[in-house]
């Protein structure tokens, strides 16, 4: 089964680069790293997340939505277990007012979503 991926608008929050992976099935899967927004055939949508977590470990991770608050401390714990791992990214997303913002957990820092979207695509040419 093939499948061809690719940025749609967010039906949520409108941010351009909401991931689409459609299936030569017919399956469609969505997922916006900014407000977490999701959509798969089998658990429907998730409409109204608190925003979205992504956690790298070794080059191999994980990302999802984040649907109360406990979730972003049980993040947090987690993070603090496995500092023998090489974690490269560990992040989630928030919104205040009208703006998203990314804090990030290994550097300790909060910013506007767009400037650390910015900020990877600058590390990853450089990383080439």
């Amino acid at each position: 089964m093939s499948s061809v991926m690719s940025n749609i608008p967010c039906p949520n929050c409108k941010y351009e680069g909401a991931i689409c992976d459609a299936y030569s099935n017919g399956d469609e899967y969505v997922f916006c790293e900014r407000c977490g927004f999701s959509y798969s055939p089998e658990e429907g949508e998730m409409k109204n997340p608190l925003g979205s977590w992504c956690c790298l470990i070794k080059g191999a991770g994980q990302v999802g939505s984040i649907d109360n608050k406990e979730f972003i401390k049980s993040l947090k714990s987690h993070l603090e277990g496995d500092k023998e791992k090489e974690i490269d990214e560990c992040w989630f997303t928030f919104k205040k007012g009208k703006q998203w913002y990314v804090h990030d957990l290994i550097a300790d820092r909060i910013m506007p979503f767009g400037r650390f979207k910015a900020l990877q695509r600058v590390v990853q040419e450089l990383e080439r």
